[in-house]
C-alpha cells in the first residue's frame, strides 16, 4: 500500500532526521 508506505517514511524521517540528509 502505497499510502501505509508514505505514512512510515514520514514517521521514520520524524525520528530520524538524518535521513533527510541521506534523502538528498
Amino acid at each position: 500500500d502505497t499510502l501505509s508506505l508514505s505514512f512510515c517514511l514520514s514517521f521514520c524521517l520524524s525520528l530520524h532526521p538524518g535521513w533527510d540528509s541521506i534523502k538528498n
